[in-house]
């Protein structure tokens, strides 16, 4: 009989020996005899028998960490305020919310009531009265369309100076939802921070939240002041030969 090579050089030998040991240990372990070497057929630290008590024995020393540092009355009250916070700055946003829904409800209506009075063209543009008495374009360019040149304004007539203003108050509210959005983000990463008891934040950690926070609600409170009824800027009508326009009322 020709034996190969490969099987002449582990025949009988250490290897060989090992392997079989291996085999039978493997066959033991599925047979449900524990022989303790069950390790070696596993692949990944994650698979290992004892990883799963070292995972709860990690998990027990995190919540034990926790615990300890809610005994201290200091850090317990720290850890209160700055749940307060976050509820109060959860409502604060939420509230600022609605007000910049009912800005942009009002900018749209006055939108709709500013193009009813612009002069539409034959080809379907939008021509508004210049302080000229020219014709312009909504972006303020002057309009080249020859039909612009025949236009017999009224006084009603929509006004540049007013569709730009209404434009720069819709800038004005997607700038500021933008800001809602991040500040949306930050809140809700805050949550999740002081949510997990496995990793408890430090004080200085928990303080610099509340002041990341509270600089939040100040920067938006200003945006909020500029969008009010009675603080936003207007359109003046002085300013456009006795224009009136009334800002409808929702």
């Amino acid at each position: 009989m020709v034996y190969s090579l490969e099987f002449n050089a582990v025949s009988g030998s250490e290897a060989q020996k090992r392997s079989q040991q291996d085999f039978d240990d493997l066959q033991n372990e599925v047979a449900g005899r524990d022989v303790g070497r069950i390790e070696r057929f596993l692949n990944g630290e994650g698979n290992h028998p004892n990883s799963e008590k070292q995972r709860r024995k990690a998990r027990e020393e995190q919540l034990s960490r926790f615990m300890m540092l809610m005994s201290d009355p200091v850090y317990a009250k720290l850890y209160d305020d700055w749940g307060k916070k976050l509820n109060e700055t959860r409502q604060f946003l939420d509230d600022a919310r609605d007000q910049l829904a009912a800005f942009r409800a009002r900018i749209e209506a006055e939108r709709l009531d500013i193009d009813s009075r612009a002069v539409r063209l034959p080809d379907g543009t939008l021509a508004y009265r210049g302080e000229d008495d020219r014709a312009y374009n909504r972006d303020g360019t002057l309009s080249d369309n020859p039909d612009a040149q025949d236009i017999i304004w009224s006084e009603d007539s929509a006004r540049l100076a007013e569709s730009q203003h209404n434009d720069e108050l819709a800038g004005r509210a997607d700038r500021l939802e933008k800001k809602l959005d991040h500040a949306d983000m930050i809140h809700g990463e805050m949550v999740e921070r002081r949510d997990n008891t496995n990793d408890p934040q430090t004080p200085d950690a928990i303080k610099a939240d509340m002041q990341s926070l509270d600089g939040i609600i100040d920067d938006i409170s200003g945006d909020l002041a500029g969008i009010k009824p009675d603080n936003s800027p207007g359109y003046a009508p002085e300013e456009a030969n006795g224009l009136s326009i009334a800002l409808p009322q929702l």
